[in-house]
């Protein structure tokens, strides 16, 4: 089950939580499935490494496979690719517009660990 986000969903004060997760990413329509990994995710957005950045306004198709697989869009929001000055890797900041449940309740599992005090969702990776 797909569903759409809203802009009202997503707002700048969103948990984010640091998770290394596998995924495939398209940038181009027409293009192949690039290999990357995220950095942080939100329920509504995600920040990927890869380099080069892309175009902000890029619309983006990602693939992950947590619990099966499973398919987000978003829009790029912003990129970098200085280390050195944001002290993040080279990637793009994606607004998520569609995500699957299974985002939602990784998101949700994420927000519970971490209220429980738990160290989980600092420096996680999902395999």
């Amino acid at each position: 089950m797909t569903q759409r986000l809203h802009g009202s969903f997503v707002e700048p004060n969103m948990r984010r939580f640091n998770i290394d997760i596998p995924v495939k990413v398209r940038t181009d329509p027409t293009g192949p499935l690039q290999a990357s990994r995220t950095a942080n995710i939100s329920r509504g957005g995600a920040f990927l490494i890869m380099s080069p950045p892309v175009p902000n306004g890029t619309r983006v198709l990602i693939e992950a496979e947590i619990g099966g697989r499973m398919v987000l869009e978003g829009v790029v929001v912003h990129g970098s690719d200085q280390w050195y000055r944001d002290k993040r890797p080279p990637g793009f900041g994606v607004q998520l517009t569609r995500v699957e449940a299974r985002w939602t309740d990784l998101c949700s599992a994420l927000e519970a660990t971490e209220n429980e005090g738990l160290d989980g969702p600092s420096n996680s990776r999902v395999h």
